[in-house]
């Protein structure tokens, strides 16, 4: 049961500019907001709230989120971004986010997403990035962690609502391009076509939209029941191109006939036509997760295929790993896995204070305003900007670590972060810990061999005054 209170524009901007007010209002408890009448809004709160107390969320008219969004941003000074402290949402958006359902956090649904976004995060970084140097900030701004927390937070709807899966798409894909975020080389299809196969596998229905015959789907439905797939499913989709019977009858013996005979096949998986680049995809993911259950380091076998349609075997590859070792992904760079899973399945409801910086609607609505609106943002974390794309699933960006207000400001002095990057040479978020300790260690004995040498030439110099 959660508290409500119905009132025009004119109180809640007297409640929200100075805490007055709060006496006309008529506070009522219900389990659901009641949809506000015209020119009118309800204001609704977690708890039994104190006077002058500013609400969790306000939900107004069904399609006038961006116009109140406006008008607040107008209106309301002190509160800005707006939706950083308080939500603005439409009653049938609010009716969702109310039934939000987190998943059994060991279930092989949320394993199998946390092995995505390892995944994914890897894929991104090929070429660019030691993988093992990844944070958990890296991989929060891929699209599948935002797909992660959907389907933990909103099992059932995701499931029957493919809108929703749309929506996270398109924000996702809003907020990188207002962030003037480089596009990555996995393409945005490839990653929500794979979640669409998982997403369908669990409803009991084929992958929606999916490019492949019907083998994918059976595959992917076997793996979350059996957590394996049938020797014949597997085989069926390398048929007739490319005979994979070796390699999968290896999956049986030991790990060094398995290592000869995937590494072969990979080869030639290579080979097949563009029609068959999804089924091959998944079964040079799959077979390579199989060489070792319990290690999430075999995805570096995956890297000398990752070009072309075959680069999503990496995700495949997450999903399979997910799937049959939780804990191998949750190991994986010393527990960033289960850094991840934790922030997936983390308590939620709709009536919880923002953890975000602004949310995607009113990020847009800045974007398309005056110029400079951007970059008065102010992100809590330095250099990444946290939107909310609906109540409990957020995604990240790089965000410009200063405003042209701070770098005035900041002119006459340099910051200890800037002396660190401009020392290591990289971003400190993206640096490994202990590989920032032994930079710090080599720093240290460079000062160390500085100050050696300057006390030296110090005492030859007093020496030489002496005579």
């Amino acid at each position: 049961m959660n508290f409500f209170a119905s009132c025009d524009r004119d109180v809640l901007l007297r409640l929200l500019s100075n805490g007055d007010g709060f006496e006309f209002l008529d506070v009522r408890r219900a389990e659901r907001a009641p949809a506000p009448r015209s020119n009118r809004v309800c204001m609704a709160w977690q708890y039994r709230p104190n006077p002058g107390e500013m609400p969790d969320c306000i939900v107004v008219q069904e399609g006038a989120t961006n116009e109140f969004i406006a008008w607040a941003a107008t209106y309301v000074r002190g509160i800005r971004p707006f939706t950083a402290h308080i939500r603005v949402m439409s009653p049938s958006a609010a009716l969702l986010a109310s039934e939000a359902n987190i998943t059994d956090g060991q279930g092989a649904l949320v394993s199998a997403a946390v092995g995505m976004v390892l995944a994914e995060g890897m894929a991104h970084s090929l070429g660019k990035v030691d993988p093992a140097r990844l944070s958990l900030s890296s991989f929060s701004r891929t699209l599948s962690f935002a797909f992660g927390q959907a389907i933990s937070r909103y099992p059932y709807f995701i499931t029957k609502n493919n809108s929703f899966i749309d929506h996270i798409v398109s924000g996702w894909e809003s907020i990188r391009l207002l962030a003037g975020q480089p596009k990555f080389d996995l393409a945005t299809n490839s990653i929500s076509v794979i979640w669409s196969s998982l997403i369908g596998a669990v409803s009991g229905g084929g992958a929606p939209n999916l490019e492949s015959g019907p083998r994918l789907p059976v595959a992917v439905q076997e793996l979350l029941t059996e957590k394996k797939v049938s020797n014949w499913v597997l085989l069926s989709l390398a048929e007739p191109f490319v005979d994979a019977s070796a390699a999968i009858e290896s999956l049986d013996g030991p790990r060094e006939l398995r290592v000869k005979h995937i590494y072969a096949l990979l080869e030639r998986l290579v080979q097949l036509p563009p029609e068959r680049a999804r089924d091959s995809a998944f079964l040079a993911g799959y077979l390579v997760s199989r060489i070792d259950a319990d290690n999430f380091e075999h995805v570096a076998s995956l890297f000398p295929i990752l070009s072309g349609a075959l680069r999503e075997s990496i995700l495949w590859y997450g999903l399979c790993l997910g799937v049959a070792s939780p804990h191998a992904v949750g190991a994986y760079g010393e527990g960033i896995g289960l850094l991840v899973k934790r922030e997936m399945t983390r308590k939620f409801t709709w009536l919880d204070k923002p953890i975000c910086d602004i949310s995607v609607s009113e990020l847009e609505m800045l974007a398309a305003g005056k110029e400079g609106n951007l970059r008065r943002l102010r992100p809590m974390v330095s250099g990444a900007l946290s939107v909310e794309l609906f109540p409990g699933i957020t995604a990240s960006v790089r965000w410009p670590k200063s405003t042209d207000v701070d770098r005035l400001a900041d002119s006459a002095q340099v910051g200890l972060e800037g002396e660190q990057q401009s020392l290591l040479g990289e971003s400190i978020e993206d640096i490994n810990p202990r590989m920032l300790l032994k930079k710090i260690e080599q720093s240290a004995m460079i000062i160390d061999e500085i100050r050696l040498e300057a006390s030296r030439l110090f005492r030859q110099g007093g020496r030489r005054r002496r005579y």
